[in-house]
């Protein structure tokens, strides 16, 4: 699925089926579409005109037809929608009033809404399966001068079990990267090696991506693209400890590692970079 967004055709969203080639436009939004996920059958899209828009897919045309649209009247957000998520059977939404909604996509009503998840708008949302919880980053927004200014945070959820109506994500983050009070210990850092060793990150500029990975020794990996940073970095989970950094890739907004042991960033010159890991360390008896 691809989105355009032109003065003539604000909003509008492009599907390809990749069996027929068939190219089918989804209007609807009123501005620009900020997020797409898809489930089940189901294509969820949201952006700055503050909706989230779902469509289910027919077989008999091979394209989606559009079901419900949520807006602030129906309990949606106050503030363009940056973030969508399939979680279980929940669709998580955030937007840039820093507000962190949960969807029960089998009703359709929204079960919890978090008031200020984050201070600012939040940019992204990571669910780390199995063995780490959601984990989201934030992007704060000028709007005096009109500009996208990056804070930099990362928070981690913790996911209710059960979950139940109002109750699927604590309310209170695990755990903020980097520490929101001064002298916090950044998690195991402490005993895993001198914090001296770790670069400030208020420096590296604010998050603009995020994604996980699995290395080749089947570790659990945080990739992270910082504004200005001109690179992406690579941090062990669930320590936040910095392990690398991937260099040359300048203000990456499109992360993420695929099949065959391969991690893909492209960067704001339009450059698409591939690495593969290397094999494990063989260890000599």
């Amino acid at each position: 699925m691809h989105i355009i967004n032109t003065p003539d055709k604000p909003g509008l969203i492009k599907v390809w089926n990749m069996q027929t080639g068939q190219q089918h436009d989804l209007p609807g939004h009123q501005a620009e579409v900020l997020a797409l996920a898809t489930t089940a059958g189901m294509l969820f899209s949201a952006g700055k005109d503050q909706s989230i828009r779902a469509w289910q897919f027919d077989a008999a045309s091979g394209t989606f037809r559009p079901t419900v649209t949520i807006t602030a009247a129906q309990g949606g957000h106050s503030g363009p929608v940056q973030v969508l998520l399939p979680f279980g059977q929940f669709l998580l939404s955030a937007d840039w009033l820093g507000t962190l909604k949960v969807w029960d996509m089998a009703s359709g009503q929204c079960v919890q809404t978090m008031q200020q998840a984050h201070k600012e708008p939040i940019m992204g949302i990571l669910q780390w399966e199995v063995s780490f919880p959601p984990i989201s980053s934030q992007l704060a927004f000028n709007t005096q001068s009109h500009h996208h200014v990056l804070s930099g945070t990362i928070k981690v959820w913790n996911a209710i079990e059960p979950a139940s109506p109002g109750a699927v994500l604590d309310i209170n983050a695990a755990y903020t990267f980097p520490p929101e009070e001064p002298g916090e210990p950044l998690l195991l850092l402490i005993t895993l090696g001198p914090l001296a060793t770790i670069q400030n990150p208020e420096q590296w500029g604010g998050v603009l991506a995020i994604s996980g990975a699995i290395d080749k020794e089947q570790k659990p990996l945080l990739m992270a693209s910082y504004n200005d940073d001109n690179c992406m970095r690579l941090f062990d989970l669930p320590s936040f400890q910095e392990r690398s950094s991937l260099p040359q890739m300048r203000d990456s907004r499109a992360i993420a590692a695929v099949p065959g042991d391969i991690l893909v960033a492209g960067d704001v010159h339009g450059t698409v970079k591939v690495w593969r890991w290397k094999a494990p360390r063989m260890t000599v008896a």
